[in-house]
């Protein structure tokens, strides 16, 4: 948990929050200057947008969602699916404030993994030990293209 009011203290973290919900919980709501990274523990999570943005993700797979000049946006389990999930929300630069909104679905399978005595790890962001996620950077504000996964 991140303690309101001590923003300086935790930038770029804003909130790091686990749900369990189901269809309902979340309906259109906006983003601005911010992105959201939503791994999916369990269930089936659908999402669309008011810019045509669509995407279902299933459990391992995640979300990188970059809202920059603002995105509505809902996030809601798929119908008889109760959707339990982790989102990091992070505070964007000033000088990424208004980037073109896009998001990144990350499909578990997709991911490079890494295996460690007792582990695989699946990097979703970055690079581990010289294994480098397909995770696109942060385009400069002038570029319009929308990089919706499927």
């Amino acid at each position: 948990m991140l303690e309101p009011g001590n923003w300086e203290e935790y930038d770029p973290f804003l909130m790091l929050a686990e749900d369990i919900f189901q269809q309902g919980t979340f309906d259109l709501h906006p983003h601005r200057g911010i992105e959201t990274v939503t791994y999916v523990i369990d269930g089936i999570l659908e999402h669309f947008d008011n810019k045509n943005g669509y995407g279902k993700l299933k459990p391992g797979d995640v979300q990188w969602m970059t809202a920059g000049r603002g995105v509505i946006h809902q996030e809601d389990p798929a119908p008889r699916s109760t959707v339990h999930s982790l989102q990091l929300c992070v505070n964007l630069p000033s000088s990424k404030k208004l980037t073109a909104p896009r998001y990144q679905n990350l499909k578990s399978a997709n991911m490079p993994v890494r295996k460690e005595k007792g582990a695989l790890i699946r990097i979703f962001s970055g690079s581990s030990k010289g294994i480098q996620a397909p995770t696109k950077k942060l385009r400069s504000c002038h570029d319009g293209r929308n990089d919706s996964g499927t």
